[in-house]
C-alpha cells in the first residue's frame, strides 16, 4: 500500500483482523469503537466484511436433508389410481365378442406402472445411500486414521472456509500444524469445522489459532464458534 503512514497501516490491520468479530456479533465494544472510523472509510475492509457475512448467513441457512420414502411411495399409488379413473375405457363395436379376460387386462398397465416405480424408488435410495457414504469418506478419514472414532465436538471449535485452489495435502498439512483434527465439513458453503487435539481445548486457544488461520492467504475465512451440538 503506498502513500499511508505506519499508523494508518496498524489501524487497518487492526480492522482487518478483528472483522470476523464484527461479522458474528460478537466482538467487544471498545474494540468495534477503535477500529469505526477506519471500517467507515476503507473499502477493502467494507468488502471483507460483506464477504464474512454472507459465508455465515450461508451456514446459518442451512436445512437438513430429510428422505420420507413411504409418503412418497404412497403420493405415487395414489396419482397413478387417480389416472386410471379418469380415463375412459373405449367402448367396444357392436358386433365385437366378449373378452375372456377384460379384468387381468385393465389391471396389467396399473401393475406394471407400480413395478417400474418401485424400481426406480429403489435406485434412488440407493443411489442417495451412497452419496452420504461417499461424503463421510471424502471427510474425515482425510485426517484420522480408521481406528479412530470421531465424537461430536463440544466447546470451542473453529469454522474455516479454504480457498478453492487449495489442495487436499495442502489443508490436510494446515489442520496437521494447527494440531487440530476435522469434525465437521465441508457443508454447502465450503465450511469446515475445526477442533483441537488433547487439552488445548480453551477459548482463548481457539481465538489464537481462529486469527492464525486468517494471515494465511490460503483461507478465505475463519472464526471461533461454540459446538453446542453435533454437527450435520
Amino acid at each position: 500500500m503506498i502513500g499511508i503512514t505506519h499508523e494508518e497501516h496498524d489501524a487497518h490491520r487492526r480492522c482487518w483482523d478483528l472483522l470476523p468479530w464484527v461479522a458474528n456479533e460478537r466482538i467487544a465494544a471498545t474494540d468495534l469503537a477503535r477500529i469505526e472510523p477506519h471500517l467507515r472509510e476503507c473499502a477493502a475492509c467494507q468488502e471483507e466484511l460483506a464477504t464474512q457475512r454472507r459465508l455465515r448467513e450461508m451456514m446459518r441457512g442451512e436445512a437438513p436433508i430429510v428422505l420420507a420414502p413411504q409418503a412418497s411411495f404412497q403420493k405415487l399409488l395414489r396419482r397413478i389410481d387417480a389416472q386410471e379413473d379418469d380415463e375412459p375405457l373405449d367402448a367396444p363395436p357392436a358386433n365385437a365378442r366378449p373378452s375372456p379376460s377384460p379384468p387381468r387386462a385393465r389391471r396389467a398397465p396399473r401393475w406394471l406402472a407400480v413395478a417400474a416405480s418401485v424400481q426406480a424408488l429403489i435406485i434412488g435410495l440407493l443411489l442417495v445411500g451412497g452419496w452420504f457414504q461417499s461424503q463421510a469418506l471424502l471427510t474425515a478419514p482425510r485426517f484420522t486414521t480408521l481406528s479412530t472414532a470421531t465424537a461430536a465436538p463440544q466447546g470451542p471449535v473453529i469454522r474455516v472456509v479454504f480457498r478453492d485452489e487449495v489442495t487436499v495435502g495442502e489443508l490436510n498439512a494446515i489442520v496437521r500444524s494447527l494440531d487440530a483434527y476435522v469434525v465437521a465439513g465441508p457443508n454447502s458453503a465450503g465450511v469446515y469445522t475445526l477442533q483441537l487435539a488433547g487439552e488445548h481445548r480453551s477459548s482463548e486457544d481457539v481465538e489464537q489459532l481462529a486469527a492464525k488461520l486468517r494471515l494465511d492467504n490460503r483461507v478465505l475465512f475463519s472464526e471461533p464458534a461454540i459446538a453446542e451440538s453435533a454437527p450435520r
